[in-house]
């Protein structure tokens, strides 16, 4: 018997056994992973920015509750602005890119706006402040007014006398320094970056320190005042 051999023309869809391996995986270029790598700096970057200026609106929105403590916000606040803001402008100046430019540019933008709102933070902090406390503020002044109604000879201002009996009711409350005036009795507050109350009572008194005050209606009695 004889044995036959058939030869078979190889399929055009195996694969030549010279044909190059594919490789693992795709290599990414050096520029890539560099681009890749300063988008996330620029992220992080941005959002220490956000929360320095998130820090910036809060310490004045919070001072009436959080006291001095509100002063490690403006702290904070700055300091993140700093170690974030010019690490974005430096990549502004080194790579050149729309998107570092883009990156500070939004920046600008949240430093605007916090600088629009830290104002009106402030505002709002003390209009909450004193309506929150005005009873125990009514009757603080109705009895330092009383007070100075009658004045000693060692104490004639009555100063001394405010905080040896009062001293106790007006710490909590963010009030350093008490004075009458023509009409009103000042209450000068530290609370934040600081304001002055006055209390309308008609009272005659002494005529005010402030040539020109502007008073901004609060509640009650109570103004805000400020020297211009």
């Amino acid at each position: 018997m004889s044995a036959r051999l058939a030869l078979v023309p190889p399929s055009a869809d195996a694969p030549a056994n010279d044909a190059p391996a594919s490789a693992p995986f795709d290599v990414m270029p050096l520029s890539a992973v560099k681009g890749a790598g300063s988008a996330r700096f620029r992220r992080v970057l941005s959002a220490f920015f956000a929360t320095g200026c998130a820090l910036f609106v809060a310490a004045p929105l919070l001072a009436p509750v959080t006291h001095n403590a509100s002063l490690a916000g403006w702290l904070f606040g700055a300091l993140f602005l700093l170690a974030s803001g010019l690490p974005l402008f430096g990549l502004v100046v080194v790579e050149r890119t729309a998107a570092a430019a883009r990156a500070l540019v939004t920046a600008a933008v949240w430093l605007a706006l916090a600088i629009g709102l830290t104002g009106p933070a402030h505002r709002v902090a003390i209009e909450a402040h004193v309506a929150a406390h005005m009873e125990e503020l009514d009757a603080l002044a109705t009895e330092i007014r009383a007070m100075h109604a009658a004045p000693t000879l060692d104490d004639p201002q009555g100063t001394a006398r405010v905080w040896e009996r009062f001293g106790d009711r007006l710490r909590p409350l963010g009030i350093n320094r008490v004075a009458p005036v023509d009409g009103g009795m000042l209450f000068h507050s530290s609370l934040g970056t600081g304001y002055t109350l006055i209390r309308a009572d008609g009272v005659p008194g002494p005529g005010d320190a402030c040539a020109n005050p502007r008073l901004r209606f609060l509640g009650g009695r109570w103004f805000e005042r400020t020297c211009r």
